[in-house]
């Protein structure tokens, strides 16, 4: 099992954004500290690396791959913290396709680390992309994955997003539910 050291490392082997990524951030109304730091304090730099986004909401690194190298991009990478602030992951971003995916699928969310936190909103913010979430200078959260997300807000308490639309969807999507089989041993009626 990776740990968070190991996952820190790969994803410090990518490169710093240039220039011209910080206009881009920043013409979206986005701090270049954001870029660098989060909230609380912790210098997680977003990064660029080449990578391929994979069906299953994971992503690899080109570096990586041994053999088909076809739909490798440059995107940018953060690292995720999960619910109890221990480093756990690596979301991989690519705002032309809004692709957004995590490498080892260990988080739900960016900003998950955030779900528990003390709060000065009463509501967890829920973003809808990553544009939102580092506007906020990195509180709330983004869903990467929508089913391993939704047991984790269902627990976080009130949730705020910035649309009503947002808000129906999310709410959609939490109210989404997937029982499961149950099978009998035995085919006759229990007397009630």
């Amino acid at each position: 099992m990776m740990r968070g050291y190991e996952i820190l490392e790969e994803q410090r082997r990518g490169q710093f954004p240039t220039q011209e990524h910080v206009e881009w951030f920043a013409s979206r109304g986005i701090a270049s500290m954001d870029m660098f730091m989060t909230w609380d304090g912790f210098a997680h730099p977003l990064r660029l690396d080449r990578v391929v986004f994979l069906r299953n909401g994971r992503f690899e690194f080109e570096r990586h791959l041994r053999r088909d190298r076809e739909g490798v991009v440059t995107a940018y990478t953060v690292v995720i913290r999960n619910d109890r602030g221990f480093v756990a992951d690596i979301a991989a971003w690519h705002p032309k396709s809004d692709r957004l995916a995590t490498w080892l699928g260990r988080c739900a969310m960016l900003g998950e680390d955030d779900l528990y936190a003390a709060r000065l909103r009463e509501a967890l913010r829920v973003h809808l992309d990553p544009i939102g979430w580092f506007r906020e200078r990195r509180q709330g959260v983004v869903i990467v994955n929508e089913a391993a997300a939704r047991p984790l807000l269902l627990q976080a308490g009130p949730l705020h997003t910035a649309s009503v639309g947002h808000g129906r969807a999310l709410l959609a999507m939490l109210s989404e539910v997937r029982l499961p089989t149950v099978l009998a041993d035995d085919t006759t009626e229990d007397a009630a």
